[in-house]
């Protein structure tokens, strides 16, 4: 069963990773459109936008192209602003726009002073080798110094300005600023910080485990007898740290309660009497894969957990031998799970799912390679303010 259960979460995971990528990877934003209508709904992935951009309009089930010729600028609602440009023939990344504007293409920047014509910023050149191998250099500073000769502050910073994005939008606002000090020059920064969302969770665990002992004897077998079920309260809290909306990794710290009992034949012959009773502190590191739709948001998770264990006791009666049931003190598990989130606004939310986990609670019961295996199944909720 466990195996059935773990190969059905990681082919749900693998398929639902390419899935997101391929399909639902998309996020809420508006184009402007030469006309001067707005658009608002969700934009495809920025990072294939190229000649065209592919918006669903709020209220429409289907995604409409729309061409270069056709849209003034595409607003990303995570930061990112686009806008065509002519010279490329397609969407740029706009990084700041006044009497200087910054553009940006995968490896390469755009610099454009109003009425001019674009200066392209490379990092990478051909060396002069036979084989023309790329190789770095800092001409793209020369380039620089030509376009600020008019100011000469912002000039002076060049030689300390590297190549990326901050710096060079940093540089273009202070020549705007030098420029036109009236006129505040547009910068579009996007986000760069991991947001940290935190909450609560509360909910009710299904726990049933299997006792499963080797016989060290002459005889080879496995001896497998499940424990009766029980229900227990977990709850506890928890953090998420997300860079993008669709992918963010999740720890929590959860106090579970897990118990069991067995009384009866083993293999058939012999009698056996077994019970336990503990409390675990459980702290899981799980990859997150969310659809960033509006309001439900469907997500689901898998990864490992380790576990330590609050209060143990136990015994096993096996052949009229009365044994403490040796517990482990530290565990390393593995879980997973589905769900739905209901958002309210940007901080609250709440969120209802069903997660699996299996984990060890005893070894060494009454032979070396004794131990006992927890299956659990979640139903909670969670909570973030």
């Amino acid at each position: 069963m466990k195996k059935h259960v773990l190969l059905l979460l990681l082919f749900t995971f693998s398929f639902s990773v390419s899935s997101f990528t391929q399909v639902f990877n998309v996020t809420k934003g508006h184009i402007v459109l030469t006309n001067g209508d707005t658009l608002r709904g969700m934009l495809k992935d920025r990072t294939n936008i190229g000649r065209e951009v592919a918006i669903q309009v709020a209220g429409e089930s289907d995604f409409t192209n729309y061409t270069i010729d056709q849209v003034r600028s595409v607003f990303y609602d995570d930061g990112y602003y686009f806008t065509p440009v002519p010279s490329e023939n397609r969407f740029l990344l706009c990084l700041a726009e006044g009497p200087m504007s910054l553009y940006k293409y995968q490896d390469y920047y755009l610099v454009q002073k109003k009425g001019g014509k674009p200066v392209k910023l490379e990092r990478l050149y051909p060396s002069e080798a036979k084989d023309r191998e790329l190789k770095e250099d800092n001409r793209y500073k020369g380039l620089l110094k030509a376009l600020l000769a008019d100011c000469a502050k912002a000039q002076k910073k060049v030689d300390e300005v590297p190549f990326n994005d901050r710096r060079l939008t940093d540089l273009v606002e202070s020549y705007n600023h030098c420029i036109d000090p009236t006129q505040r020059s547009k910068t579009y920064r996007t986000s760069s910080k991991i947001r940290i969302r935190k909450g609560v969770r509360a909910g009710v665990a299904f726990n049933k485990s299997r006792y499963n002992d080797r016989d060290d004897g002459t005889i080879n077998s496995r001896r497998t007898v499940d424990l009766s079920p029980s229900t227990t309260f977990t709850g506890g809290i928890w953090a998420n740290f997300s860079y993008r909306e669709k992918i963010s990794i999740q720890t929590e710290l959860l106090y579970m309660r897990k118990a069991g009992t067995y009384s009866g034949k083993i293999s058939g012959i012999y009698d056996i009497a077994y019970d336990f009773d503990q409390s675990w502190l459980q702290v899981p590191f799980c990859l997150h894969l969310t659809l960033p739709l509006t309001k439900f948001r469907p997500f689901l998770y898998a990864g490992p957990q380790i576990g330590f264990a609050l209060k143990s006791k136990g015994s096993i009666n096996f052949l009229n031998y009365v044994t403490v049931v040796e517990p482990r003190t530290f565990d390393l598990g593995y879980r997973g799970g589905a769900g739905l989130e209901f958002r309210f606004n940007a901080k609250n939310s709440v969120f209802l799912e069903y997660i699996y986990e299996s984990t060890y609670v005893a070894n060494k019961i009454t032979s070396p390679n004794g131990n006992t295996k927890n299956f659990t199944h979640h139903v909670s909720a969670r909570f973030a303010f």
